[in-house]
């Protein structure tokens, strides 16, 4: 979804939808890394997860550049690694 919001930034629907798919998913991988007790993450996805928060918004949907999502993806695949439960079992 965060690829496609490079293609739609003119979209506001699309961009609407985008937040209330992200906040969620951030908030829950930043539960997760409490977990896991890795606290630099924690900050790093609930700060994302306040930025595509919804509801309150940090800054208008207009204003989110390429460069804030091409980061956010970097970010999410970075989490994936880091929050794998398989490699915190070794």
């Amino acid at each position: 979804m965060l690829l496609c919001a490079a293609d739609f930034m003119d979209r506001y629907p699309y961009l609407g939808f985008l937040k209330w798919v992200c906040c969620p998913a951030f908030a829950y991988l930043a539960t997760h890394a409490w977990k896991l007790k890795k606290t630099g993450w924690v900050w790093v996805l609930g700060v994302i997860a306040v930025v595509y928060n919804p509801i309150v918004q940090v800054y208008s949907v207009w204003e989110m550049s390429l460069i804030v999502i091409l980061g956010t993806i970097v970010i999410a695949f970075a989490s994936l690694f880091v929050l794998n439960s398989k490699n915190q079992e070794q």
